[in-house]
């Protein structure tokens, strides 16, 4: 890309250079008039000068076509310089976020959350082993309902109740954050913090169950919704269930 655009630079320039020259044999055949009409005739000056003009013109049209493809090439050039800048910038966000196991823009991966969380009991929490694993359990737990809600709706076809799955994925988010918040005080706090690490968990896990214990009531109510289609299926059970569980996630959240 480089290299066309300075070959068509050369050019403009060269096409610059012939536009001069006849600009100047025009002017000067202009200003001699007389001397050239009185040493080489009126037929000679009219010649000369449709010759130049029309020279003239073919160097100002050809100016003018190199300047717009010179013009559409140097947009093409930085259109795709900010593409790969804007490129460069994404894979560098992504490298970030990667980076960034427990990043609060975005979403939070659940099996890295647990994976953090199993490691910690084996590092210098290892004394809290348990409690951890009582919050892993529970995120093995959520996931375990994810994956029967799923199963549910595909084998029943029900895919118009797709958005129950969101409402499971709002409730693991739920979990990973209150995960996180452990992990973070981990992170940072003394070795003599043990009391504290176990508030922590504790606290953790007892907020997790009060979203996992809605989260299966959420689940047996779908199940039972769906077995009733052909009967008295009532959608607003259903509702109150899911409100249940968001209204938690709101409240937690303030």
């Amino acid at each position: 890309m480089e290299g066309k655009q300075n070959k068509l630079k050369g050019f403009g320039i060269a096409a610059l250079v012939v536009l001069a020259v006849i600009l100047a044999a025009l002017i000067y055949v202009l200003t001699n008039r007389d001397n050239i009409i009185t040493y080489y005739r009126l037929s000679t000056w009219n010649a000369a000068m449709i010759a130049l003009a029309a020279l003239f013109a073919v160097a100002l049209i050809c100016n003018a076509l190199i300047q717009a493809v010179f013009y559409r090439e140097r947009q093409k050039h930085l259109h795709e310089q900010a593409m790969n800048e804007a490129k460069n910038e994404e894979d560098a966000e992504e490298e970030r976020r990667r980076k960034a196991k427990l990043s609060v823009r975005g979403d939070l991966d659940a099996r890295t959350v647990k994976e953090l969380l199993v490691e910690e009991s084996r590092g210098r929490w290892s004394f809290a082993y348990e409690q951890i694993y009582e919050c892993v359990e529970q995120m093995e737990q959520m996931d375990s309902y994810q994956d029967r809600l799923r199963n549910l709706l595909l084998n029943n076809g029900a895919e118009a109740l797709s958005n129950s799955e969101d409402v499971l994925n709002q409730v693991e988010q739920y979990i990973c954050r209150n995960v996180r918040n452990v992990l973070n005080f981990m992170e940072v706090a003394d070795d003599d913090a043990a009391d504290e690490v176990r508030v922590r968990l504790m606290k953790c896990k007892e907020e997790n169950q009060k979203l996992l214990t809605q989260t299966r009531d959420f689940v047996y109510a779908m199940a039972d919704f769906l077995n009733n289609q052909s009967g008295k299926a009532d959608m607003r059970m259903l509702e109150r269930y899911r409100d249940t569980i968001l209204d938690s996630i709101r409240e937690a959240g303030e």
